[in-house]
């Protein structure tokens, strides 16, 4: 677990729309889920390109053009691959789980990669370097590196 402080502020930067609640409420989530500040980064850009922090999105409230048509779940738009035994409805309901289940896929994905960008591309689905969706990622996860002090 890291300081909650640390995703707050991450928070601040990358959503700086959310209520400020709301936005304790997943900079908590985030931080009980990460061991590292590197990763949290990664979670926070990675919830801002796949739902902006919509709270419906959060909740599996989504217009027919969000959530790839019912096939994706929470903040981080999980997939059925990452569900991990749960189902959908139980990441719906719990954003500590879904912030779980995303930190593992992502870890995961980079392990295996090497490097964040690639483990985003993959997240994504992105079939070719320079994805303007996976660059996002990348940006912001990069801004929070510069952004954010860390102690």
């Amino acid at each position: 677990m890291i300081e909650v402080v640390l995703m707050r502020a991450a928070l601040e930067i990358a959503a700086p729309q959310i209520a400020p609640e709301i936005r304790d409420r997943y900079a908590f989530d985030i931080a009980q889920a990460v061991d590292d500040v590197e990763t949290g980064f990664a979670v926070v850009a990675t919830a801002e390109a796949e739902s902006t922090f919509d709270t419906d999105i959060e909740h599996c409230i989504c217009k027919p053009w969000q959530c790839d048509q019912g096939k994706a779940a929470g903040l981080y738009q999980l997939h059925a691959r990452w569900y991990d035994g749960y189902s959908q409805a139980q990441i719906c309901e719990s954003n500590p789980l879904s912030t779980s289940l995303a930190v593992r896929a992502l870890t995961q994905l980079r392990r295996i990669t090497g490097s964040w960008e690639a483990a985003f591309a993959r997240y994504r689905g992105a079939m070719k370097a320079g994805d303007p969706h996976v660059l996002r990622r990348v940006r912001l996860f990069q801004r929070l590196q510069r952004s954010v002090p860390v102690s």
